[in-house]
């Protein structure tokens, strides 16, 4: 395991700017539409930053129920929501098309942009590391104070090939190099890289996630999984059966690496012993998401727009109410145990009662 440390070069200072304020929703179910207020930005001519002035409110919100299903569009100017990311009381999704996040508060539904330095083109990844977000594109990382929009453009990650942000916690956050199979776990205090090679025995490592002081990589061959032990750096190779002929994408629910089987319209849990639970979703399509928490499992298909819920441990199913509206949701997240929804096509995100 080698060690090297990198410089963190602050780029912009950038206040969250956008909107907020307007219609408050009755009841669960309802759908937020705030009123936006443009914030003036101003250039300072003495550093390289740019700040924003507060946030004028066309009226004060009341207050949104703390459980049950509530819809947010995204505001104006953010364009092709991809991840969401718990954030201490803000939910952020990271915007590929407009390059650049959306902080939400679910208790009033206020929306506001972030902006994201102009060299960080197209995101497609976010994590939190407890007190950071991290953006990433392949070759470029930015770190995010969630509460002011500061940014810090992360120095020392160059030589790697084709990073992909696998997640955050415990004060580190961990990538792949897809080419390489490095697996960076870059300290967020100190900015320290320990770089651990593994061996993926022909494997691409192109995904992952990281739960309960575990790394979990994806081979985007469907092969099979590599768990890495974050606090030691030992990994192992598991493989999928030879009857799972079509993964497509990981979770992690119950201590087992999940994904969508579609030639057999199954999801598929592969646990660490190498025993394998297989639960059939006969109306699944070829595009179905997994998303994982503790122990469940959620299949989402944009196509027919139904969600499942998968008890990870008994196997037992459940369908979600999608609430109306939703148009393609292309995946989602877990918070505070209720899901997340990403709507691709509405240009929104859909907090889901789960039971």
């Amino acid at each position: 395991m080698s060690t090297a440390r990198i410089a963190i070069a602050l780029v912009v200072l950038a206040s969250v700017s956008g909107c907020s304020g307007g219609d408050s929703p009755g009841a669960a179910n309802a759908e937020v539409s705030t009123t936006v207020a443009d914030s003036a930005v101003v250039e300072s001519t003495a550093v390289s930053t740019t700040q924003a002035t507060s946030v004028d409110t066309t009226e004060v919100l009341d207050p949104l129920p703390t459980t049950g299903d509530v819809r947010f569009h995204l505001p104006s100017g953010a364009e092709g929501p991809r991840q969401i990311a718990a954030a201490g009381p803000w939910v952020f999704t990271v915007n590929t098309v407009s390059s650049n996040l959306t902080r939400i508060d679910p208790a009033t539904g206020d929306r506001q942009n972030v902006p994201l330095p102009e060299s960080l083109v197209s995101p497609t990844e976010l994590a939190f590391d407890g007190a950071s977000l991290w953006v990433a594109s392949s070759d470029v990382v930015v770190r995010v104070d969630p509460s002011t929009g500061e940014t810090e453009l992360i120095e020392g990650l160059d030589d790697a090939g084709d990073l992909v942000l696998i997640g955050g916690g415990g004060g580190a956050v961990w990538f792949v190099d897809s080419l390489s199979g490095d697996v960076l776990r870059v300290d967020a205090a100190t900015g320290e890289i320990d770089a651990t090679p593994i061996e993926a025995d022909g494997m691409l490592l192109a995904e992952g996630s990281v739960a309960n002081g575990v790394v979990w990589l994806f081979d985007f061959y469907g092969g099979g999984v590599v768990r890495l032990d974050a606090e030691t750096g030992l990994a192992d190779t598991l493989r999928w059966p030879p009857e799972v002929r079509g993964p497509n994408g990981m979770a992690v629910a119950d201590a087992s690496a999940w994904t969508w089987d579609s030639s057999r319209a199954a999801t598929v849990g592969l646990a660490a012993d190498g025993s394998v639970r297989t639960v059939p979703w006969e109306d699944g399509g070829s595009d179905v998401v997994v998303v994982g928490s503790n122990n469940d499992v959620f299949l989402i298909d944009p196509i027919t727009v139904r969600v499942l819920r998968v008890d990870a441990t008994t196997s037992a199913v459940s369908e979600v109410v999608v609430p109306d509206g939703m148009l393609g949701p292309i995946g989602g997240t877990v918070i505070d145990g209720q899901l997340w929804l990403i709507d691709n096509v509405g240009s929104a995100l859909a907090r889901v009662a789960v039971g």
